[in-house]
């Protein structure tokens, strides 16, 4: 079986936390351009922006715990989960 290369990490992504440490488990989008990303591993819901040429990049804002879920309500407050419970945030 051939063997997949990973893909070169695009320049605005340098600064972020290896992925591997986040381990996605959920995106909620938080205005435009901006997104929360829940990390299993983490156990953190952290910001990221994505500018108009698509290219993303974590900021240095931890906004939540959160390991397993993250969403948005209709009122903008974000819901996060862990494995045994839920907690709402307000908006960003």
């Amino acid at each position: 079986m051939p063997r997949v290369k990973a893909a070169p990490l695009p320049s605005s992504m340098r600064n972020a936390p290896p992925l591997i440490r986040i381990c996605p488990a959920g995106l909620v989008a938080l205005g435009d351009g901006t997104f929360g990303l829940c990390g299993y591993v983490s156990r953190t819901l952290v910001e990221v922006e994505v500018d108009d040429a698509a290219e993303a990049s974590f900021t240095d804002r931890t906004l939540a715990p959160c390991a397993v879920a993250a969403a948005a309500l209709a009122d903008g407050r974000i819901v996060v989960a862990d494995e045994t419970s839920l907690s709402v945030i307000d908006a960003p």
